[in-house]
């Protein structure tokens, strides 16, 4: 396996000596994770940036990225929006989530629900799975679109059919207090299982509720 992602970093990097976009991005995410090359930061964020302002999608997003987290770059969440909204422009799907994930959250930008809630349908028109799930958390409380709690559902359920934890758990929720849809606890309990069984902390505390159970006996812990 290492033998194999040397190999791939050494082909990544003579792409990138012919300023090859894709070549240099990827090369980037070598040295962001260590990966057939020694982990270097500050190098992957500049090959990003090369390849990012020859105009390459996934290499604006990973330098967005970068910025967002201070990796290899002094931490800028206006620099992160900037390169996200370059990135999103050409249809990024994780690049419009993570814009709707600033806006939601006033980021690098000022603080709109209403725009978070357009990026996040970008990125569900791509049937982006964390986008589908925040979307329908903006539709089931009325966050910068018209509350529809049974829209909420519908994206909650698009989200969890690709295995989203947080999705799975809300499903959840919707069931269990009749939100959307007619209330079932059974129907809540297997919602809150699936989503345990991906290992979310929140879902197996409902589960030990709801079956009177201590979190110990019914996942080891």
């Amino acid at each position: 396996m290492e033998k194999n992602l040397t190999e791939a970093a050494a082909y990544y990097q003579m792409a990138a000596e012919q300023d090859n976009i894709v070549g240099q991005n990827n090369l980037g995410t070598c040295f962001l994770n260590g990966s057939g090359v020694q982990q270097d930061e500050g190098r992957a964020a500049a090959l990003y940036r090369q390849s990012a302002e020859a105009g390459y999608a996934a290499a604006q997003y990973n330098l967005g990225y970068c910025y967002a987290l201070g990796r290899g770059v002094e931490r800028n969440a206006a620099l992160a929006v900037h390169w996200y909204e370059k990135a999103a422009a050409q249809g990024d799907a994780d690049a419009q989530f993570n814009l709707g994930r600033c806006y939601e959250c006033g980021q690098g930008v000022k603080k709109s629900r209403r725009l978070a809630a357009a990026w996040y349908t970008k990125a569900a028109e791509q049937s982006h799975a964390p986008a589908l799930c925040n979307l329908g958390e903006c539709y089931r409380f009325g966050r910068g679109v018209p509350r529809d709690k049974a829209k909420a559902v519908e994206l909650y359920r698009r989200s969890a059919a690709q295995g989203n934890r947080v999705a799975m758990f809300n499903l959840g929720e919707c069931y269990e207090k009749g939100t959307g849809v007619p209330k079932d606890k059974a129907e809540a309990l297997a919602w809150y299982q699936q989503s345990a069984g991906h290992g979310y902390e929140e879902a197996k505390k409902r589960v030990a509720r709801q079956t009177n159970k201590p979190l110990k006996w019914l996942w080891g812990g």
